[in-house]
């Protein structure tokens, strides 16, 4: 077979690029989930609240929450 181009899909860390230091968010161990409360906030920033894939730190290694099944 023959490709154009090939990608590499390895996984990936949010990035505190955006954040000043005072509203860098608390990370998890693995430096890619921020830490959350029950309804989804920063633990140490009030307001910033999370959704989409960065969710699913609440579920991480717990539950298939953040995995498409039978993607391709």
């Amino acid at each position: 077979m023959v490709y154009d181009t090939v990608i590499r899909c390895l996984g990936w860390k949010h990035g505190l690029g955006l954040h000043t230091p005072r509203t860098a968010p608390t990370m998890q161990h693995n430096g890619k989930y921020p830490v959350m409360t029950h309804e989804y906030e920063s633990v140490n920033v009030p307001g910033l609240h999370y959704a989409g894939t960065i969710a699913h730190g609440k579920d991480h290694q717990r539950s298939a929450g953040g995995f498409i099944h039978g993607f391709r």
